[in-house]
């Protein structure tokens, strides 16, 4: 991914850019994590830490923001 306004370039792994997409829809993060879940042979709690940690970066970068 690229910031053009920033000028900076963020680089996804393969489950990044599956949450990258899946954000392509707004939807709620207990869902997303639902979704990881399904797709992935992972703990939940563990899918969950690691997608929060991923979505703080991006709404850090202004990449991705919060919906009420």
């Amino acid at each position: 991914m690229m910031d053009v306004e920033g000028g900076v370039y963020f680089g996804l792994d393969r489950i990044g850019t599956d949450i990258w997409n899946l954000l392509e829809n707004p939807r709620r993060v207990t869902d997303l994590c639902a979704e990881l879940e399904r797709r992935y042979a992972a703990p939940l709690d563990v899918i969950t830490a690691d997608v929060c940690a991923l979505l703080d970066r991006l709404i850090d970068e202004g990449l991705a923001s919060v919906q009420a």
